[in-house]
């Protein structure tokens, strides 16, 4: 009986030791979990960014085809508008293709402006696009 308890007691020690973490191994495991978290956000947003971008583009592409069939029926002063409107949408459409490439760039360092950017381009892109 006495050797059950010296057993039973020395288990009870060597799983409760196991289990147990110090302050130190604690606030690691919260800091890696942070910087996980933080990782998995930031590529949430990068994400969420290139759809924003695919769409406003896709926006771009249907107006330029709306803009070029009105433009094949359209006579002097009315071509002009339409030809500068065109204009002005592919160099909205270029700029995009370029954030795009920029977000795998831009993904560690300056996100925030980097996206504040690119959703006032899209801003002014959607105003244009419905005036």
């Amino acid at each position: 009986m006495r050797y059950a308890i010296i057993i039973a007691l020395g288990m009870l020690f060597a799983f409760t030791s196991c289990e147990e973490q110090t302050t130190t191994e604690k606030v690691a495991d919260d800091i890696e979990q942070a910087g996980e978290n933080f990782a998995d956000n930031f590529r949430t947003e990068s994400e969420e960014l290139r759809v924003d971008i695919r769409d406003i583009r896709d926006d771009i592409d249907s107006k330029l085809d709306e803009l070029s069939a009105d433009l094949e029926n359209a006579g002097g002063e009315t071509k002009a508008e339409i030809n500068e409107q065109i204009e002005k949408l592919k160099v909205q459409r270029d700029k995009l293709d370029k954030d795009l490439e920029r977000i795998g760039a831009n993904v560690k360092d300056g996100c925030a402006n980097f996206k504040a950017e690119v959703n006032e381009a899209i801003n002014n892109i959607e105003r244009d696009l419905n005036s």
